[in-house]
């Protein structure tokens, strides 16, 4: 039985604020009950989902760059008839982190049934799985643990579950916990390696030594011996290359001599600080004498090369390493589909008479016209229908963002300083002014990067 590995990546977008503009069409079950579903609201646009591939009898660990981890076990997935499936398994995953995500996705955001209630969400996450086109799903007693990448506070929040992709249903609990493994992954990148080693009689020769489980850039260069050339330095650097140095830099002075300079990296721990020291030496490489100067100094321009490219891939590791959350939250689901860290908004609200600048230019049935209020606090949105403007819920202690789509593409957004300073100096009915804006410029400044064209 195999089991896989795969380091994923993902875009992974700024929460400051949250803003969604377009919310799911509402519709009717067989009882009358108020449903919801899944809408991309964008003509042609959605999230992207990125792709793995797993064979049926082999387990999967996916670790995406945002912190989140998916461990998928062996034998996972059945067909809708309980058969299991005898190919390739695809696995899709997208996640859902700020609102501008959960706009072009379109997924809802209201409790059916609730008499308006919404959530609002600290980590989403859809997946499913497919043998060809034929959807899968999870065997029972099988789970798929999820470690969730948090970047919000989820106190006081519950899991919930898309249940037929129509309704939120609560599912179990979550743990929110330390990301454990960007913690020890960053200190192991950064791991103080062991001091080189010297020569103490004769000319200055010193090995440059150190784990290279933690530092792969000095794989290059294990056992290569060093002649160091500053003569007058040698007592300094006796002393120096002793330290516990994090970092080790060479760079080439000289090509036809062959000098080169090497710089050690370290830090100190003073009363209040951590106080950064370096020192550097110049040095050249001892090769074998049995060989021509001109294939000594090739096959270290070839060692040189090696090390640099390792330093790089390094440093790129430890930026990847950054960008993840430091907290993630952990649960098991039973099933595909969308899986959400969420809490109700409970807001105290007013009811005023709302009249906007662009009600002329919207076209078509009234109740399919939407104002999309904006909780910036809450990564959610409330939308109310045109036939309910004149009884408009708008919070009293949150500042939110109202936008409409109106013709040609376009968006009309009214900020939260124009809803304040109206509600401030009118006690009747509530005129507010909008500031328009292409939909396709207001989505690239907000980030969404990760859409797939339909």
């Amino acid at each position: 039985m195999k089991a896989a590995h795969i380091i994923a990546g993902i875009s992974i977008l700024a929460i400051s604020s949250a803003i969604i503009f377009w919310a799911t069409k509402k519709s009717s079950d067989v009882n009358g009950a108020q449903s919801l579903k899944i809408n991309p609201p964008l003509p042609g646009a959605d999230i992207a989902f990125d792709q793995y591939q797993v064979h049926p009898d082999s387990s999967l660990i996916i670790e995406r760059t945002n912190g989140t981890m998916l461990k998928i076990p062996a034998d996972c997935f059945v067909k809708e008839d309980g058969s299991k499936p005898s190919s390739g398994i695809n696995i899709q995953v997208r996640e859902f982190h700020d609102p501008y995500a959960i706009l072009t996705a379109g997924i809802p955001m209201e409790i059916a049934g609730s008499d308006g209630a919404h959530l609002q969400s600290a980590g989403m996450i859809e997946m499913h799985a497919f043998e060809g086109k034929e959807e899968l799903k999870i065997r029972e007693g099988k789970n798929i643990d999820i470690s969730l990448a948090s970047f919000r506070n989820a106190d006081q929040y519950n899991l919930y579950y898309l249940d037929n992709d129509q309704q939120w249903m609560t599912r179990g609990n979550f743990s929110n916990e330390p990301n454990e493994r960007k913690k020890n992954k960053l200190a192991k990148l950064s791991k103080t390696p062991p001091p080189p080693s010297a020569d103490s009689t004769g000319d200055f020769v010193f090995v440059i030594s150190g784990d290279t489980s933690i530092n792969p850039e000095l794989k290059p260069f294990i056992g290569q011996e060093w002649l160091l050339i500053e003569k007058e330095k040698e007592r300094e650097a006796r002393i120096a290359i002793r330290q516990s140095w994090s970092k080790v830099k060479i760079e080439r002075i000289n090509k036809r001599k062959m000098t080169y300079r090497i710089g050690f990296e370290y830090d100190e721990a003073g009363n209040e600080d951590i106080r950064k020291n370096s020192f550097s030496i110049i040095a050249s490489p001892i090769m074998d004498k049995d060989q021509s100067r001109r294939r000594n100094r090739k096959d270290f321009e070839q060692q040189l090369k090696e090390y640099e490219l390792l330093v790089q891939q390094n440093e790129a590791e430890k930026e990847r390493v950054k960008q993840q959350a430091d907290m993630v939250n952990s649960f098991k689901a039973d099933k595909m589909g969308v899986w959400n860290i969420d809490a109700i908004m409970k807001e105290e609200i007013m009811i005023t008479n709302m009249h906007f600048d662009f009600e002329k230019e919207l076209n078509g049935p009234t109740k399919d016209h939407y104002v999309y209020m904006i909780y910036e606090e809450n990564n959610s949105v409330v939308y109310i229908q045109r036939n309910e403007w004149a009884k408009f819920p708008v919070p009293k202690n949150k500042p939110v963002t109202l936008v409409a789509v109106i013709s040609d593409g376009n968006i009309a957004l009214i900020k939260s300083e124009e809803i304040k300073n109206k509600l401030n100096t009118n006690k009747g009915d509530i005129h507010l002014s909008s500031v328009r804006q292409p939909l396709s410029n207001w989505l690239k400044d907000r980030q969404i990067t990760s859409v797939a064209l339909k």
